[in-house]
């Protein structure tokens, strides 16, 4: 009986412990997978700038120059010696007795229009002037050769004449005078400067004023255009 009852009793321990441990398991609970960490894309290496090249701190030296300098040719060209006998200046032309020449008229050089005109073509108002060359009588001077005289064409026995002027410092009208061959009577005439000129005075276009009527004077020789006239066979 004890056998028995020891036997059931060993029974229903083992039922409950077979329970107990049937009881006890815990159903495994199904993880999902792990989420894969993502793999970072390779970081790209550093980009290289190329940095300049190294700038010298010196600068670079011109290339050596020779200290010692190119020696001149061996031989130097030839020299051409000067002349022996230097070229001389041209002559200078001094003034000359007047020209011969009958009927000429004096023109005023500045305007070659104008020539020198006897005011009115009367000897007894014997004043010298410019006027625009028209080729009357009164513009018409002889010039016998040889004599240095300047005669009135219209009235041979009258002479252009400086002799009212001389001894004044300011110089006075010319005139016509009879013809006394005294200096202020004998002109002579520089073709370089055109001046025409007696015992130091000259014709001189007052004021050089290039005007019908305008004065010419017997006045000291200055060598400026109101002195300069030339001779012509045209008007």
């Amino acid at each position: 009986m004890d056998v028995i009852l020891v036997s059931i009793i060993a029974i229903f321990v083992l039922i409950v412990i077979y329970i107990y441990i049937n009881n006890s398991k815990v159903t495994p609970v199904t993880l999902p997978p792990p989420t894969p960490t993502p793999t970072p894309p390779p970081t790209p290496p550093p980009t290289q700038t190329t940095p300049p090249p190294d700038q010298p701190s010196t600068p670079t030296p011109p290339p050596d120059t020779p200290t010692t300098p190119t020696p001149p040719p061996a031989t130097p060209p030839p020299v051409t010696p000067p002349p022996s006998t230097p070229t001389p200046p041209p002559p200078v032309t001094s003034s000359v007795i007047m020209p011969n020449g009958k009927g000429q008229y004096i023109k005023y050089i500045p305007d070659p229009s104008y020539c020198l005109d006897l005011g009115n073509g009367d000897v007894n108002m014997s004043w010298l002037q410019i006027y625009k060359c028209f080729g009357t009588d009164q513009m018409k001077w002889d010039i016998p050769s040889g004599s240095g005289q300047i005669k009135y064409h219209k009235n041979p026995a009258y002479c252009l004449s400086a002799t009212p002027a001389l001894g004044k410092t300011g110089g006075a009208s010319l005139a016509v005078a009879s013809c006394r061959n005294e200096p202020g009577q004998i002109w002579t005439y520089n073709p370089t400067d055109g001046s025409i000129c007696a015992a130091g005075y000259c014709l001189n276009n007052q004021n050089f004023t290039k005007a019908n009527g305008n004065n010419v004077q017997a006045y000291p020789k200055s060598g400026t255009a109101a002195q300069k006239w030339k001779l012509s066979n045209t008007p």
